[in-house]
Order: structure tokens, then C-alpha cells, then sequence
């Protein structure tokens, strides 16, 4: 599968190929409109299917100040797309593109090739999403700008009615689910489908593509990538926890917002593998008296035994804030801000 697509006569790599996909409906706002063509969401936003294209795209060939593009983990029907839309409703002629992966997409926004994206952050059930924060921890230098939570509300979808009998229920091979999904769903789909095999893909939307067309399959995810697919509804809120929610980030290429008044702060840093060290480090928050609400360790590629730290902080006075990241900068190395933005 060639995994470019063209926007406006642009090859941009990634963005999904929907040029053999049959005609479907998609769900924007409150109505229905033909997948594959541009329409409005709030008189402004524009959403957008890319169809093909080549490598050799660069960040003048796709400048126009016309249009903002904002990238999501696609195809159609993900919650990713929903969170799109919410972010979108601030820009004037937003565009939304889908994606086939995370890293396609943050890599999309470090070269240019579209403005902003919005990506899964962390699960309150299943906790980060380690492939966005790896991306942007060693593979692009990209901001914050906005910080959004969704409710997310998983579903059982089959492409035709089936009986919710144990005999029924055993005849089922495969579920299709986004990693995440699947293990937001572990003690449902283990007691109800112990025998079916469970088939991690790239996105919930995804595995509601492939169990469209195969008896013996069923997927789980949103409600509208149900609706999009033209798949039954089996059951609803199937996830383990019912206070289940995920954050996702804005991310772009311009320079990080500055410290916002009663906001959140996020930052990366390493230490030297010594005793002490990350205590030092973390001495200083507790020292100007400002609270860590997130840290997250992950291993340096090429490094084994060193970390790079992700953390996120609140409750600080803007003047204390400064000060502290100053003295962050010096005791760290690969130190990096990366925005602050509203609670």
C-alpha cells in the first residue's frame, strides 16, 4: 500500500491513500457529507481525505496562508479525528488530514508540511502513549500549545448481528483494536470472547475497516467509526473503567508558548547516570514550590541504562517558574521546553 497522499496537488508521506476506497459517509459536526469531499464546520474549518504522493515535498511547495492543516491518527472514525475537530474550531479554514501513524504525522509537522497535530498523550486506564512521547522526545523538535481531554467511550462493532449467546460469542476469531484500545477493554473481551484472537492495528478506525467485511471478526472503538464503517453496534461503554478518558496534545513547529498564569508547564531533560542526580533535579521544584503532576522515563535509543524525563508541572508563580527552569537548564542536559498552556 503507498502510504502518501496528495493535498492539493501535494505528495505529502503518510497522509492516507483513499483513492480505491469506495464512497462512504462521514460524520462532521452534526451531519453527514460524502468521505473524500471538503466541507465546512463552523463556516470556517475544512475537512479534507488526501489521496497520493512523492517524497520530494518541501515546506514552500505547500505554503499558503490560506489554509491551516492540522494532522490526526487516522483513517476516518478515530477518536484522534474527534479531538482534531475540537482543536480545529479555533482556526479559521482548519483542514483536517488523516494519518497512518503518529510518527508519520509529528514528522509531517517538523518539516513542514503541515502546520499542527493533534496526538494521544495518555490514557487515564493504560497511561502514556509511548510512541508519541518517544517521537517527540528523540525524533522531532516540536511545541505545545494546547492540552484536550475526551471522554472515550469504547464499543463492541460487528459487521452483522450476531446472536449474545456463549455459542455465538466462541465463533468469533479476531478483534481488531488500536493496542490501547484492546487493553482498555482486557476484562470484557476476555470473558465474553476468551477463544478470539486479539489483532493490535494502527487505529481503532482501522480495525472497524477490516472487521467491515469479514463474518468472523469483530473491533472495537468509537461509535462513529462504527457509523463510518456501516458496522452494528453490539454494545457500548465496554471499557474496564467508566471514568475513562485520554489527553491529546496540539503540537506544532513554532517556537513554545511562554509560562501561562495558572497553567501547565512541560519540559525534558537527562541527568548524569550518578547517585543524586534526579533527586537533585527534582529538589528544585520542591525547593520554589512547584508541583509535578507527571514524570515519565524513557530509555535513550543507542544508551542502555540512561533516560530521558518527561514532566509535566502546575502551580507555580510565573517569576518562580522562570527561575526554576533556569536552574533546571544548567544541572540537566538534552534540555528542552516544550510549551506551557491552560490546564
Amino acid at each position: 500500500m503507498d502510504s502518501r497522499a496528495d493535498i492539493h496537488g501535494v505528495m505529502i508521506p503518510g497522509a492516507v491513500n483513499t483513492g480505491a476506497v469506495r464512497p462512504r459517509v462521514s460524520q462532521v459536526g452534526s451531519e453527514y457529507v460524502p468521505e473524500g469531499h471538503p466541507v465546512t464546520l463552523n463556516n470556517n474549518t475544512r475537512y479534507q481525505r488526501a489521496e497520493q504522493l512523492p517524497d520530494s515535498m518541501t515546506t514552500r511547495e505547500v505554503s499558503n496562508p490560506q489554509r491551516f492543516r492540522i494532522g490526526y491518527l487516522g483513517p476516518e472514525g478515530t477518536f484522534s479525528q474527534q479531538a482534531a475537530k475540537i482543536y480545529a474550531q479555533g482556526f479559521a479554514n482548519a483542514e483536517l488530514i488523516a494519518f497512518l501513524s503518529i510518527e508519520d504525522m509529528l514528522v509531517s509537522v517538523d518539516s513542514g508540511r503541515i502546520e499542527a497535530a493533534v496526538a494521544p498523550m495518555e490514557n487515564s486506564t493504560e497511561g502514556p502513549v509511548n510512541v508519541t512521547i518517544d517521537t517527540l522526545l528523540f525524533d522531532v523538535k516540536l511545541s505545545i500549545h494546547k492540552q484536550m481531554s475526551l471522554t472515550i467511550s469504547q464499543c463492541l462493532m460487528v459487521g452483522a448481528k450476531i446472536d449474545d449467546t456463549t455459542s455465538a460469542r466462541d465463533k468469533i476469531e479476531r478483534v481488531y483494536g488500536h493496542s490501547q484500545t484492546l487493553a482498555q477493554c482486557r476484562k470484557y473481551l476476555r470473558e465474553r470472547f476468551p477463544f478470539a484472537e486479539r489483532r493490535p492495528v494502527a487505529s481503532n478506525a482501522e480495525g472497524a475497516r477490516l472487521a467491515s467485511g469479514d463474518a468472523l471478526s469483530i473491533a472495537v472503538g468509537s461509535k462513529l467509526a462504527a457509523e463510518t464503517y456501516g458496522l452494528y453496534v453490539m454494545a457500548e461503554n465496554i471499557q474496564d473503567e467508566s471514568d475513562n478518558e485520554t489527553i491529546f496534545a496540539a503540537l506544532m513547529k513554532t517556537e513554545p508558548p511562554a509560562i501561562v498564569r495558572n497553567g501547565k508547564i512541560t519540559i525534558t531533560f537527562s541527568t548524569q547516570n550518578r547517585p543524586g542526580e534526579l533527586y537533585g533535579v527534582l529538589g528544585i521544584f520542591a525547593m520554589w514550590e512547584i508541583n509535578i503532576t507527571k514524570i515519565i522515563s524513557r530509555p535513550i535509543k543507542g544508551k542502555p541504562g540512561q533516560y530521558m524525563f518527561y514532566v509535566e508541572l502546575e502551580d507555580y508563580g510565573e517569576s518562580d517558574a522562570r527561575d526554576a527552569l533556569a536552574m533546571i537548564r544548567r544541572k540537566t542536559s538534552e534540555y528542552k521546553y516544550l510549551g506551557s498552556y491552560p490546564k
